[in-house]
């Protein structure tokens, strides 16, 4: 079957997917190596053929394989498929046979693509972006006024990532920061280091010489410039005031954030975190399409690291030490806090690699952080804080967010236990990488659950021992799946897909004599 290409086939081979899914991946491997060519309709991309999938499937799990009309099914499927003996009269189909008109449709722009495979726009872009329209000759802008430039596969955003206004009191928190000579402090608090706090009555002074014609309008500035998170308060209290208060600006700290450059105040105005996020998420799938591969299993953190797309990300996140997260719905807060702390881990492991022991790995995910909306999130802080509604995380023995910590302000209500399976802390045990958006996170939820769940890293069960054995994640995070075993096999059954695994636990649960015993985790690097 090698070499022949889609203008050999009358039929059409259409599969359904999600970048970062491990089945998908093996089914893409499969028709691939036999020289099948296929359209991928990527349902994060294409999200109104989601509904079209299941019409056609009664399934919401990717992947999902078509040969013309004919369903196939996902991975499992396929492999049984294949030992049948009745693959070869289903080529043929697709090889003498022209699409029957009840094919599922394909989306325009895959039709019209060059070879039609693997869900690449016409001129090879990955970016997931629905409203990029790379040219291959010069830079264009859009209706939106994006620009876009080609560079093979990677295209720059202009407008939302270089061309961003400065915010009205930059000029402002720059001259005070490098240039007012307002007396600097060296303060140890709470075992923290300030090398270069103020006092509020100092700032207040100095902007009353140099910027406000009373005590009343320099106040407000410095109101501004907290509100605006050019400047914090050491302590967090809410309000600016002209006394004794210690200050400072964000990037004096010796709490090194990986998205602030000591010496840089970031100046662009600040934006609402869903703004933002769309922009993450955009340039984390581009580098996500060339440094990911197997599936979302493996990094080339090595490629990242040398990166200029790397460079391009850090300059993005450098924007959430002031960007707007107050007033978040339930749903733009996971999909926020889920892409976020992604990108992070990877960020972390490109700077300074991954840990290498137990002690390492507790220390690291307590320690790597960003500064967002001018207060410091470390992993844990993201994932126990915010997404578990400050549970304690595992191996500590206190609340990520204590009593009056401002940070709690932004955890959930109520914890949404999928979050652990949209999670990758970059090992090899931990479910694959993907982004998810706001406005379709519970379905993205659910498919990233059923995903890791059919997986073997997910849950195995053993007929002939009459064990469920579930992932380690299930064991050190039981509080959120109910706090016992029994309780974590009946959620691990609501959640899983219908199926042989399905009807095996359920027969188990029936019967009451099983075992449930946890696997061990494989803490090696998902590197490549």
């Amino acid at each position: 079957m090698a070499g022949l290409t889609k203008n050999e086939f009358k039929g059409r081979v259409t599969m359904y997917s999600v970048l970062g899914c491990t089945s998908c991946a093996k089914v893409k491997s499969i028709i691939t190596e036999m020289g099948i060519p296929f359209y991928d309709v990527d349902l994060a991309k294409y999200t109104e053929e989601r509904k079209t999938m299941f019409d056609l499937t009664g399934s919401r799990v990717v992947p999902q394989l078509f040969f013309n009309d004919k369903h196939i099914g996902g991975y499992h499927e396929l492999k049984k498929l294949l030992l049948s003996g009745d693959f070869e009269e289903l080529l043929k189909d697709i090889l003498e046979n022209d699409p029957p008109p009840n094919t599922p449709t394909i989306p325009e722009e895959l039709l019209e693509a060059p070879g039609g495979v693997e869900g690449q726009d016409k001129n090879g872009c990955n970016c997931g972006d629905e409203e990029c329209n790379i040219f291959d000759d010069s830079d264009s802008e859009d209706d939106t006024g994006a620009s876009h430039k080609k560079e093979g596969a990677y295209h720059i955003r202009k407008r939302t990532l270089t061309s961003t206004m400065d915010d009205e009191y930059a000029g402002i928190a720059n001259e005070i920061r490098f240039q007012s000579g307002i007396p600097k402090n060296k303060l140890t608090l709470s075992l923290k280091k300030y090398h270069n706090s103020f006092h509020g009555h100092e700032l207040v002074k100095y902007l009353i010489q140099r910027k406000a014609k009373s005590q009343e309008e320099a106040i407000q500035i410095g109101e501004q410039l907290l509100r605006r998170s050019f400047i914090y308060h050491i302590t967090h209290e809410r309000n600016f005031e002209a006394n004794s208060n210690y200050y400072a600006f964000l990037d004096d700290t010796n709490k090194k954030a990986l998205n602030i450059k000591v010496g840089e105040i970031p100046l662009r105005e600040q934006k609402p975190a869903i703004m933002l996020a769309a922009e993450i998420r955009r340039v984390i799938l581009d580098i996500y399409g060339e440094f990911i591969v197997d599936g979302g299993m493996a990094v080339n953190y090595a490629g990242i690291a040398q990166s200029p797309k790397l460079q391009l990300y850090i300059k993005t996140a450098e924007e959430l030490q002031r960007v707007v997260i107050t007033g978040l719905s339930r749903e733009q807060t996971l999909s926020f806090t889920i892409n976020v702390y992604n990108a992070l881990i990877i960020h972390a492991f490109a700077v300074h690699g991954p840990p290498t022991s137990l002690l390492k790995r507790y220390l690291f995910y307590g320690s790597a952080c960003y500064m967002i909306s001018g207060y410091y999130f470390t992993l844990n802080d993201l994932e126990s804080g915010i997404l578990r509604a400050n549970r304690k995380a595992v191996g500590s023995l206190t609340l990520p967010f204590r009593k009056n910590d401002p940070r709690a302000q932004f955890a959930l209500k109520q914890i949404e236990p999928r979050i652990h399976f949209a999670l990758n802390c970059g090992a090899q045990s931990c479910p694959p990488i993907k982004t998810y958006s706001a406005a379709n996170i519970y379905e993205e939820l659910t498919i990233a659950t059923q995903g890791f769940l059919e997986s073997e890293s997910g849950v195995i069960v053993d007929m002939a021992k009459r064990e469920i054995q579930p992932s380690k994640i299930f064991q050190w995070y039981k509080a959120d799946f109910g706090g016992s075993n029994r309780s974590v096999a009946e959620w691990i059954l609501e959640n899983i897909a219908p199926g042989e695994k399905s009807q095996n636990i359920n027969m188990l649960l029936s019967s009451k004599k099983y075992k449930l015993r946890y696997q061990n985790y494989n803490w090696n690097v998902n590197s490549t």
